[in-house]
C-alpha cells in the first residue's frame, strides 16, 4: 500500500475527503497525490499524522495500525497462560513482536 493509499483510507475512515484534508492542513491542491511519484517532506507526513492521531511510521507502511495494535493487546489480555504456565510482560513483548515481525514481511 502507498502512503496516498493509507492517507486514503484514514480520509475515508474520518468521513474527509483528500482534497477537505489538504485545504484543512493548508496544503496545494494536488499535494497528496503528488506523493505517488516523490516523497513528502517529513513536516508535511507529521502534520497528516498529528490531524488523525497515528504516528508517521504507520503511514509509512512500518507500523501497524492503532486498531490493530488494540486487537492483539486484547487477544493476549485473554491468553493469560500457555500450556498451564503464566504469561508475564516479557512474554507478552515477546509475542507481540513475532506477530508484528511475521505480518510485517506479508505482501497484501
Amino acid at each position: 500500500m502507498t502512503i496516498r493509499d493509507t492517507i486514503k483510507n484514514l480520509a475515508a475512515e474520518h468521513d474527509e475527503t483528500i482534497a477537505e484534508l489538504e485545504r484543512k492542513l493548508d496544503f496545494g491542491n494536488g499535494t497528496i497525490a503528488r506523493w505517488d511519484r516523490r516523497s513528502p517532506s517529513s513536516s508535511k507526513l507529521a502534520k497528516v499524522a498529528d490531524h488523525y492521531h497515528v504516528s508517521v511510521d504507520y503511514i509509512l507502511g512500518r507500523e501497524a495500525s492503532p486498531q490493530a495494535e488494540q486487537d492483539l493487546d486484547k487477544l493476549l489480555d485473554q491468553a493469560h497462560s500457555f500450556d498451564g504456565k503464566p504469561m508475564d510482560d516479557h512474554d507478552r513483548n515477546l509475542i507481540k513482536s513475532i506477530i508484528r515481525g511475521y505480518y510485517s514481511g506479508k505482501k497484501a
